[in-house]
């Protein structure tokens, strides 16, 4: 219609200079014309601004200028390289992406929003470009004087610098801190001093100039931040916001003078890859996506800003604030975008959000292969789109779920079976691949199709060198499930999982291969025929292929961190699949895909820094994963929260604080996973009664009681399977906290509770992927109650149980798959061996060197790749078991005898070495275990060795105790707290207690550290005074007495040749008749006295009695009932209580 207008006016007009037998009628009918046309333009321009949402009066009108300064500064290199100024040329190191920067945000601006291109001012240094164009200061300088002079007081001016900024020196006079570099800065001795724009100062007065009424800087180089230390009294800018109530409409026609800085004052910014730095790429991005998800509302500073958050770490955080001057006007700068332009390609569509959806869909957090192997990336979308069609959904279902396994094997088999005509041999070869792996339901059917799929695939892989020098202008690929002729990246992607499956480590180069093409596919879909693109030739943003990258990202970081154990690289991978997935812009429910997909590559991470002892990133990115089931700050709840990813997540957590020794956190997170599984499984069941939600604050409980007939009625076998690991979880919990006779009959409970559902099972589904699962648990249990038969405490284990136990597991070692069958049958030789080279009955060393020789023989061709339990296993077991034979002979000591028990030592000084601070939890028990047989197992040995051999032990014990704070014994009593492994710890430190006794009272200085910290359970260091100390300390059965008197007597006393008990030490702790010291320790301490007459018995003397393990500090479990002061409900809990004890021996004598 608006240009229709101007042709009517125009004919109206020439009608009345050129009419000459009717001027009047003309005129009269042209004046009507040009009046009717003038109210329907305005009218036109009304209306097309009301579809937006507002009317033309409620906004800022004027015109929009923008100054884009970009600069790289390659001109400058050659002439700072020759020239004579040392310092100066490394000084100013040229950039790769700044002029981009600006070209870029010049491209979106003129397409997308109501930026005319001749207000669109864009200097930088690109190669050919006008003298007049470079951003020089003068060129730069000019460019503000001119929009100062033609810019109105309703315009708003945007101005962008992408740069080099540096901190000046302190010889710096004008009151700025950092300079913002010009092409032709000038340098001396490496500083500025000239050609620059100082800030936070001389950039505003620059600014504060133009006239219009809103304005927006926007820096994007290091020390940006400065911008925002301005102190003078006329101006200042406002503290940092986060953005809220910066929506308000009435906002977008106020003043505004705003500023956003790409780092804080002390960082730097990233010059970025790709084309353009980190913070353009993610405001560019904010551009094109916020109008995309609000229907092309205007763009503000803010909004920006928070689109901003999730692309940045600590390491580089923008800033966004308003200037408030003196009329305290504070108004909201924005990008208004064209009502012409199309931001719906910026959206995920329908196709791509199939894809989306599909990136998760395993229950228990494994890797959707070992669940769901059909389900490839080819035409998984297919696949689910099928699922959409036939899936009927559930009212008032609270059960966030993405993908329904059962349904959705139904949908893959109508996707696979279905011909379609006219369709490729690849297409042909897709469905033919994916019907071989939905009909494999047992582990010999899917090798078998393994084996078929890489013989298909392998003839017609690209070259690889094809795919790297294709560079620029590409042809546009079709989606992956064309009916090309040619294998496209996501055939290469699956024959890259078959590899990993098989566990060949070509699977490596395939990965990579794939990847390249992913990137190659999603370029040629992104770049124009030619550079003389027409106006209405749009790109293609195919995130399909971009979601697919980043599910090969992940399939390529599992193979990292499981099969070649290159746990930093996986890492590394997961990271940049969140950030490929965060590049894109969802809707609410699409952004409930996503979080599953982020949950679990959150979890995924965690465990690859778990597997080289990263345990502080393992935990913080658990914790992230948790945040995601959290409430939304808008009070919705998380598409995670009661999910099957939410118990995989606290089941995650779970482990990751098992391994660290921090059990009691473990167990807890270990019933709030079950919490979650019984409430799935009881609204599975049909169950309408209230049960925990997610969302709700879940509580430490035991859930495995909660609800039985749940877990028994279920048919989710998936959930079942998680469930019975997390009790195994919880079993491994007590077990570590020294209660193996409690540990051992919960396995034997578990054991039983795994054949019932194994059994319920196989009656009821054939699904191959769980029965997998179902062998791994029951295999798993029965092996971890030999554990506690094996490592257990000395006192109550039981060795021919172990042996009967690992026997049992093996039984069904045949049934796993290959890799996985080959190392289970390694560690549970392994653990046989050592049960039959303790001491005991039945020992057999013959049988357990036999054993270890076929053990070594799986172990030792993948040693360099192996970690965990099979690293710690097959390094230390075949030496102890030596080391126990040569012991076990009869005779003297030999030299073979020694030579074992040297190698033994050697070993586990060299494993110490390899684990380092932070050893696995199943590491270090290796360990503790190896040294405690070392020390009593392994032959006799010299002083300084028996020693050295107890300190290797307490060493050990010292890494399980490092997660607890180090104590003192000058603190006070109320203070006392014991470590959750301070019990299954005590036989190790006992051993060593051993040793030092036999060594003598001039150990005694060492004998008190190790009663301190086997008592205490945490790291000991010494007081910050010397005094007197006497310590008990209960050993086989028998009370000791260590004693230390400053420049006196040091000695450990046996209380037994006393005739005082354990019993008779314990009752004169709660008894005010307290037992007497021997004679000579009165007398020790009376000559302190003497020396020290200041000082006093009942003050001065360091007494150490508690002692938890032993039953000496009273604590006790006590019920007590609270009673709500509001409903009158009462709760019953259990807390533990200590009741007062005191030393139980008399200071004085009597």
């Amino acid at each position: 219609m608006k240009k229709i207008f101007p042709t009517i006016i125009s004919r109206s007009l020439r009608c009345v200079s050129g009419g000459v037998g009717f001027p009047t009628v003309a005129l009269t009918f042209a004046i009507a014309v040009l009046f009717i046309a003038i109210s329907l333009l305005s009218r036109s321009q009304t209306l097309a601004d009301d579809d937006l949402g507002f009317g033309k009066k409620d906004l800022r009108g004027g015109e929009n200028w923008a100054i884009l300064i970009g600069v790289n500064y390659t001109s400058r290199q050659e002439e700072l390289r020759d020239g004579d100024d040392l310092l100066s040329r490394d000084a100013l190191p040229a950039l790769s992406n700044a002029a981009n920067d600006a070209l870029a945000i010049a491209d979106i601006l003129t397409n997308y929003y109501d930026y005319d291109k001749s207000h669109v001012i864009v200097l930088t240094d690109d190669k050919g470009t006008d003298s007049e164009r470079l951003p020089t200061k003068s060129n730069i300088a000019r460019e503000l004087l001119r929009v100062s002079k033609e810019a109105d007081e309703d315009d708003t001016v945007f101005f962008f610098f992408a740069g080099h900024g540096i901190k000046l020196g302190s010889q710096s006079t004008s009151g700025n801190n950092v300079a913002m570099l010009a092409m032709d800065v000038e340098l001396q001795n490496g500083e500025p001093i000239g050609n620059l724009f100082g800030l936070p100062f001389g950039l505003i007065d620059d600014l504060g100039r133009i006239k219009a009424k809103q304005k927006l800087l926007v820096l994007d180089c290091c020390h940006s931040g400065e911008i925002f230390n301005q102190h003078r009294a006329s101006t200042a800018f406002q503290p940092p916001s986060d953005g809220r109530g910066r929506s308000d409409e009435s906002l977008l026609n106020a003043p505004a003078f705003q500023a956003m800085a790409s780092c804080r004052a002390s960082q730097l910014a990233s010059d970025g890859r790709d084309g353009n730095s980190k913070f353009t790429s993610a405001f560019l991005h904010g551009l094109r996506r916020i109008p995309a998800q609000n229907q092309k509302q205007p763009v503000t500073a803010h909004a920006i800003l928070q689109h901003l958050e999730g692309y940045f770490d600590p390491s580089q955080r923008p800033d966004c604030r308003n200037l408030v001057e003196q009329t305290g006007d504070a108004g909201e700068f924005s990008f208004k975008p064209n009502t012409k332009a199309d931001f719906k390609k910026f959206l995920v569509e329908e196709l791509e959000e199939a894809y989306l959806r599909s990136m998760v869909v395993s229950r228990q957090g494994s890797w959707w292969f070992q669940e769901c192997p059909w389900f490839i990336p080819s035409i998984r979308a297919e696949m689910v789109q099928i699922y959409d069609s036939h899936r009927v959904v559930a009212r008032g279902n609270e059960v966030a779920d993405l993908l329904d396994a059962e349904s959705l094997r139904l949908a893959a088999d109508s996707a696979l079976r279905q011909l379609k005509e006219g369709e490729s041999e690849v297409a042909r070869l897709r469905r033919k691949h994916g019907t071989l792996l939905l009909d494999a339901d047992n582990g010999k059917k899917l090798r078998e199709a393994l084996a078929e799929i890489e013989s298909d695939l392998e003839p017609l892989l690209p070259k690889s060198n094809a795919i790297e020098a294709s560079r620029g202008v590409s042809p546009k690929v079709a989606p992956a499930n064309s009916m090309d002729k040619d294998l496209q990246a996501a055939d290469v992607h699956l024959l890259a999982v078959v590899k990993h499956s098989l566990s060949k480590t070509e699977a490596d180069s395939v990965y990579k291969q794939a990847l390249r093409m992913y990137a190659h596919e999603m370029r040629a879909t992104q770049v124009p025929q030619n550079n003389d693109m027409a106006e209405d030739d749009e790109k293609v943003f195919n995130y399909s292929l971009q979601i697919l990258q980043a599910l090969c990202r992940v399939d390529y970081a599992e193979f990292l961190q499981r099969e070649l154990k290159q746990h930093k690289l996986a890492a590394e991978q997961y990271q940049q699949a969140r950030r490929e997935i965060e590049q894109l812009t969802f809707d609410g429910k699409q952004k409930g895909y996503a979080d599953f997909f982020m949950a679990f590559t959150l979890c995924s991470e965690a465990d690859a820094w778990i597997g080289i002892n990263r345990w502080k990133q393992a935990d913080s990115l658990l914790d992230e994963a948790k945040e995601l089931a959290k409430p939304k700050p808008d009070g919705l709840t998380s598409p995670v929260a009661g999910h099957f990813l939410e118990a995989h997540i606290y089941r995650r957590n779970a482990w990751c604080k098992m391994m660290q020794w921090k059990i009691e956190d473990a167990v807890c997170s270990f019933h709030k996973s079950n919490q979650i599984l019984l409430n799935r499984m009881s609204r599975v069941n049909g169950d309408d009664t209230d049960t925990l939600s997610s969302s709700e604050e879940m509580v430490c409980v035991d859930a495995s009681v909660a609800n039985q007939v749940a877990f028994d009625e279920s048919r989710d076998y998936s959930s079942k399977v998680a469930y019975l690991h997390n009790l195994h979880g919880i079993a491994m919990g007590m077990r570590f906290q020294g209660e193996t006779a409690l540990a051992a009959a919960e396995y034997r409970k578990l054991t039983d509770r795994v054949e019932s559902a194994f059994g319920q099972f196989r009656s009821d589904s054939a699904d191959a992927a769980i029965e997998d699962q179902f062998i791994g648990r029951t295999i798993n249990t029965q092996e971890r109650l030999g554990d506690c038969n094996l490592f257990g405490d000395p006192e109550v284990r039981d060795l021919k149980e172990a042996l009967d136990d690992y026997r049992r597991a093996m039984t069904r070692v045949h049934l796993l798959r290959d890799s996985a069958r080959d190392q289970t049958t390694a560690v549970l030789l392994y653990k046989q061996a050592l049960a039959l080279s303790l001491p005991s009955t039945f020992t057999d060393h013959e049988l357990a060197n036999q054993m270890c020789e076929v053990a070594d023989k799986i172990y030792l061709p993948q040693k360099d790749k192996a970690g965990g339990l099979l690293d710690a296993v097959g390094t230390l077991t075949t030496l102890c078991v030596r080391a126990c034979e040569q012991t076990a002979k009869k005779g003297t000591t030999n030299g073979s005898e020694l030579t074992d028990q040297n190698n033994l030592r050697e070993c586990i000084l060299a494993y110490r070495d390899k684990v380092g601070t932070t050893p696995h939890r199943d590491q270090l028990e290796l360990c503790l275990f190896a040294s405690d047989i070392l020390l009593k197992h392994a032959g006799s040995r010299n002083k300084y060795q028996t020693l050295a051999d107890a300190d290797l032990l307490l060493s050990f014990c010292r890494v399980a105790l490092d997660s607890y704070q180090a104590t003192s014994n000058d603190e006070p009593e109320q203070e006392f707290q014991v470590s959750d492994a301070v019990k299954y710890l005590r036989p190790y430190f006992d051993t060593a207690m051993n040793a030092k006794m036999s060594l003598g009272d001039a150990q005694v200085k060492e004998m008190l550290q190790i009663q301190a910290e086997a008592t205490l359970g945490k790291l000991d260091i010494k007081g910050n005074e010397v005094r007197p100390i006497l310590a008990v300390y209960t050993l086989d059965g028998k009370p000791y007495l260590l004693v230390d008197i400053p420049r006196g007597i040091s000695r450990c006393v046996s209380l037994a040749e006393s005739y005082y008990n354990v019993e008779m030490v314990r009752e004169a702790c709660y008894s005010t008749t307290k037992l007497p010291l021997p004679d000579d320790v009165y007398d020790a301490m009376s000559g302190w006295l003497k020396q020290n007459p200041s000082a006093s018995l009942t003050s001065s003397v360091d007494c150490r009695w508690r002692d938890s393990v032993r039953g000496f500090d009273a604590r006790h479990a006590m019920t007590r009932t609270f009673v709500d002061s509001t409903t009158g409900k009462e709760t019953t809990a259990v807390e533990t209580a200590s009741q007062a004890t005191t030393f139980p021996f008399a200071l004085q004598r009597p």
